[in-house]
């Protein structure tokens, strides 16, 4: 567990990041988990700028995959190194983009969420994969971040999968000019320079945090100094 690791504490302290996303693996406690460097997030190879994470469960990717090595190009394909249903979205995700530079421009990929989103759609009705599944999707180039809330089949009970992924994934953000303690909590300070975006709220009082609706893309770029947020609805 990260809290207990004393390296990353003193790592922490010795670096400054303009851009940071991180991500704390769950895995279930049976053989089907394969604890690796390759199965752990975010992914991002020396080819591609886009650093990509994922909260959640693809459902059914293993019934997937076949359609997904027909639509993703072997040269992308190749780098997919883990078993994660994370790598193959990720994998799609590339794939949908015409240039590689395209990674750079923030409408771009916005277009390649959508298109992913809609493929893996179109590949679960092929194979009447009903399953839920919670897909909240984080990424960045450095430059700006897209951060998607997203459920495929919504309201389908099962009793196959984890009870936490029967429910939206929550997904959270806070922004300020600074985050630093205050009064022996951390919390914001009062401004428009910095953002942070979080599966759950970091701090006790939640009062300065702002939910993410469902089904919702959200961007954040950085103009002139300070921050456009921006969030809009998935219909895919």
């Amino acid at each position: 567990m990260p809290f207990f690791d004393s390296n990353l504490k003193n790592i922490s302290e010795r670096t400054q990041a303009s851009c940071l996303i991180s991500h704390i693996r769950g895995v279930s406690l049976d053989s089907s988990s394969h604890v690796s460097s390759a199965n752990i997030h975010p992914f991002l190879d020396k080819n591609n700028t886009l650093a990509f994470a994922h909260n959640g469960a693809l459902y059914g990717v293993e019934e997937m995959i076949p359609d997904l090595v027909n639509i993703i190009p072997k040269s992308i394909r190749e780098g997919i190194k883990g078993t994660t249903d994370t790598e193959w979205m990720h994998a799609l995700l590339l794939s949908q983009f015409r240039h590689p530079d395209d990674q750079n421009d923030v409408g771009k990929v916005k277009e390649a969420v959508y298109g992913m989103l809609a493929i893996l759609r179109e590949i679960r009705d092929k194979r009447n994969l009903t399953l839920p599944s919670a897909i909240n999707l984080f990424m960045t180039n450095g430059k700006f971040l897209v951060a998607v809330r997203f459920y495929f089949n919504y309201g389908i009970a099962s009793k196959e999968i984890d009870p936490a992924h029967l429910v939206y994934h929550s997904m959270w953000f806070a922004y300020g000019h600074r985050y630093q303690e205050i009064n022996g909590e951390y919390q914001m300070t009062v401004g428009n320079q910095s953002l942070i975006i979080a599966s759950e709220p970091l701090t006790k009082d939640t009062t300065s945090w702002i939910q993410v609706p469902q089904y919702s893309l959200m961007t954040v770029e950085k103009i002139n100094g300070e921050l456009s947020i921006s969030t809009e609805d998935i219909r895919v």
